[in-house]
């Protein structure tokens, strides 16, 4: 191996390196978008069970008025 073979494999691995972090950063910003994600999903099920609550309820109280006035 001479310098100039070595001097090539240095910059290889200089531009290993500066991949495997760019990857690392890279997955950290994924990991907390997809925790952001799974956080923004838990609050919008939560919301549209209470609204599924509401209209459910809303719907007996139709129904009640309707039978009222049926009779």
């Amino acid at each position: 191996m001479n310098i100039e073979d070595i001097q090539i494999l240095d910059k290889r691995i200089d531009e290993l390196l500066s991949l495997c972090q760019h990857l690392r950063e890279e997955n950290h910003q994924l990991r907390q978008q997809q925790s952001e994600l799974h956080e923004q999903r838990e609050q919008l099920m939560y919301k549209n069970d209470i609204a599924r609550s509401k209209i459910q309820t809303m719907l007996e109280r139709l129904k009640t008025i309707d039978s009222f006035e049926s009779s």
